[in-house]
């Protein structure tokens, strides 16, 4: 536990001092003057508040309030500052109105921009919630029109509510403006009402419409793919074991752990791939010498979540955390048997360098029900783990 704690807060010195990565970008304030800087590039999800630059590499960061940008370009990453008629309407079904239509009201929104061509898709997040807005041969900015409000009495006996067994309805006023202002006679209305209020599927329609239209869209979501990687994971480790009981405490002492696994790691379309999930199937075998002789075999699965600390191109720190599930395939020891299945906790942190990583990972205590007993059989473990990436 104690390489562990080391290696949590060494990860956590790295990020503070190493992770501000800048980027050339350019931002217009409110008098029209376009400055090129580097910008901390934060991969925003939804739109900043504020941004943080420097003139060059050796200057001094300095912070820039949203109010004070009309456009912003980091990356492929695009924000523009407009004051229009919007309605960000909670979708909380414990907070939303009766009223089915928009409550219009003026708003200056930093917006992200989706798709550029003939027509343009924008994006605004706030509290959680995603609102979409459009624009045609960069006329004026309309908010899609998405909502959800309380039924009465009478509209819940209805059936023509999309959700008749609940206590709300939808405005999917969206759908008539896509039909209206986007839309090209090769779609067919069922393409159109297939459209979700979600950023790949209406960012697609909008490329295809455009494309439709004979321009080429600039698709600003299209830099966010998910990533597939394979590797292989031998290592080694150290472990103990005990078995307690009603009146029963025996600590068998430690022995040495090897395990051969493969991983499977899904890198996440968002935050520059600083995220995955990871699916990790291995062999374990564990044993002690001694009076209190232990063999035990198994089956490993860890699923988990892994975060990034980007140091360099070909360099970084990651942590992660995951659920272990063991279906043991022997357990032997002098005077008992023990099989089952059990599942624990695991934490871990450590280093890549290109296609190679290195990492300490800590295991919680898992528990095997002896045969034949009313006994149990706890074991915990420290493995150092080397990853090799075929892809």
């Amino acid at each position: 536990m104690r390489i562990l704690f080391v290696i949590v807060l060494s990860c956590s010195f790295l990020h503070a001092f190493s992770q501000i990565e800048y980027e050339k970008g350019y931002f217009i304030n409110n008098d029209g003057v376009r400055t090129d800087c580097l910008i901390k590039n934060s991969d925003w999800f939804g739109s900043p508040d504020k941004i943080r630059y420097k003139n060059s590499e050796s200057s001094d960061p300095v912070s820039l309030s949203v109010s004070e940008i009309k456009e912003l370009g980091v990356g492929n990453a695009r924000f523009i500052r407009t004051t229009l008629m919007a309605e960000l309407a909670t979708r909380d079904i414990r907070k939303i109105s009766v009223n089915k239509n928009p409550e219009w009201k003026e708003q200056t929104l930093f917006l992200r921009v989706l798709v550029e061509g003939k027509a343009n898709l924008y994006h605004h997040r706030t509290k959680g919630f995603d609102y979409f807005f459009f624009s045609i041969d960069n006329g004026d900015i309309k908010q899609l029109v998405y909502k959800l409000y309380l039924l009465t009495y009478e509209e819940m006996r209805s059936n023509v509510y999309y959700n008749t067994n609940t206590n709300y309805g939808e405005n999917r006023e969206y759908i008539n403006q896509l039909q209206t202002y986007v839309y090209c006679a090769s779609f067919s209305i069922e393409k159109v009402k297939q459209v979700k209020y979600e950023r790949k599927p209406l960012a697609k329609y909008f490329t295809d419409y455009n494309t439709c239209h004979g321009i080429v869209a600039v698709d600003r979501e299209k830099h966010s793919k998910q990533k597939v990687h394979l590797k292989i994971a031998p290592g080694i480790g150290t472990g103990s074991q005990t078995r307690t009981g009603t009146v029963t405490h025996i600590d068998y002492g430690k022995g040495t752990d090897y395990r051969l696994g493969a991983e499977l790691e899904f890198v996440l379309p968002f935050n520059r791939n600083k995220w995955s999930i990871f699916l990790e199937p291995g062999y374990h075998s564990f044993k002690t010498t001694g009076k209190n002789a232990v063999t035990y075999q198994s089956i490993e699965t860890t699923i988990g979540a892994r975060y990034y600390f980007f140091l360099g191109k070909n360099t970084s720190l990651f942590l992660n955390a995951g659920i272990v599930g063991d279906l043991a395939l022997t357990y032997q020891a002098r005077d008992f048997n023990a099989s089952g299945v059990s599942i624990s906790f695991a934490g871990g942190g450590g280093f890549q360098y290109k296609k190679f990583s290195l990492e300490a990972r800590q295991y919680g205590t898992r528990r095997l029900l002896t045969d034949g007993s009313d006994t149990w059989l706890n074991f915990q473990k420290l493995s150092f783990i080397l990853g090799y990436k075929i892809f």
